[in-house]
């Protein structure tokens, strides 16, 4: 705690900075704001990340080296969660990249470069996906909040910690998650020529993962005794109950 000097006082707080991280609301406004000031007050030499959740920060922060400008996002809590994903523009240097992902690893974090910038980036992508479906079924009166919650600390949340969102589709088999989108009304290609080539999931030892030649007894061996210990785990923790 003796490292930590709080300051009502951006250009106070600013000085003596190799990096300055903006995590004030998510208003193009006053991150434009924020930036304004930090350009003024830093060298160009600074890395300058912002927090944003969704935002395109390269669009709305004006600074004199856009090659020092990058998004670190955080998640929420961030003393606990490990994951930051780090996004660069279209100017950001491959040197702040690499800095950032450097020290993001040395303070303990799990950093995430995405390969381009897309907006609310790879999680919130996911969450908002979910988050719009949560809102449906509750506007239509088909199940209680108590009731989804439940239903996915009971099913994916249980999976997700060892599967993934990916992973977990090849333990479901890309032949089977190909017929149910078919049947929704959707034909994704990507699926369609994974099942043409015969990289169907666990069950041919490839799909969006390779399992190195493992047979599917083997793969899912493994997966059920991570899941019943989970299961166990989070019994004895009474974690299906609401926090």
């Amino acid at each position: 705690m003796n490292h930590i000097h709080p300051s009502t006082d951006l250009k106070v707080a600013a000085q003596n900075c190799d990096l300055v991280l903006e995590a004030v609301s998510e208003d193009r406004n006053v991150k434009r704001e924020v930036f304004s000031q930090l350009n003024e007050f830093c060298s160009e030499d600074i890395i300058l990340a912002s927090n944003t959740s969704e935002l395109n920060i390269f669009n709305v922060a004006k600074v004199k080296n856009p090659k020092r400008l990058v998004i670190h996002h955080w998640f929420h809590p961030p003393y606990i969660i490990p994951l930051v994903e780090i996004v660069a523009g279209r100017k950001t240097s491959s040197e702040v990249i690499d800095i950032s992902f450097k020290l993001l690893e040395k303070i303990g974090k799990k950093p995430l470069i995405l390969k381009k910038f897309t907006n609310a980036f790879v999680v919130n992508k996911i969450q908002q996906a979910i988050n719009s479906a949560v809102f449906a079924l509750l506007i239509q009166g088909i199940a209680s909040p108590e009731e989804i919650d439940m239903a996915i600390k009971n099913s994916v949340g249980i999976r997700m910690p060892f599967a993934g969102v990916a992973q977990n589709l090849d333990f479901v088999g890309l032949d089977v998650v190909y017929d149910i989108i078919k049947n929704m009304g959707m034909d994704l290609v990507l699926l369609k020529d994974k099942v043409k080539n015969g990289q169907l999931g666990a069950k041919t030892s490839i799909g969006f993962y390779d399992y190195q030649g493992r047979t599917e007894e083997e793969i899912l061996t493994k997966r059920d005794k991570l899941y019943l210990q989970m299961l166990d785990y989070l019994k004895k923790m009474n974690a299906f109950e609401p926090i």
